[in-house]
């Protein structure tokens, strides 16, 4: 099976929690999946529309490092059920 990837840069394994703020003020926190210079991958309980914007909050130290929060705002690019819950598809804005 070939799978069309319109990603410019490399995904990489990335398992953090995320704090996620939606426009009008909801949080939820959820986990990552993966990453890349593009955007994330989410694992989430709750579903988010496509065009959604959202602000994302992770950790990109390593486990046991001193902690680096990155700040970052999104927007959804897929949202696709997943066994107990959504993954998540977040383009970063510049």
């Amino acid at each position: 099976m070939v799978i069309n990837e319109r990603r410019r840069h490399r995904r990489i394994h990335f398992e953090r929690p995320v704090s996620v703020t939606t426009r009008h003020g909801n949080r939820w926190s959820c986990a990552a999946h993966d990453f890349c210079m593009e955007g994330i991958g989410l694992h989430t309980s709750w579903q988010a529309q496509v065009g959604e914007e959202l602000r994302v909050v992770f950790n990109t130290a390593a486990p046991g490092s001193r902690p680096r929060a990155v700040t970052a705002r999104g927007r959804v690019c897929h949202c696709i059920a997943d066994g107990d819950g959504y993954s998540l598809g977040v383009q970063f804005l510049t």
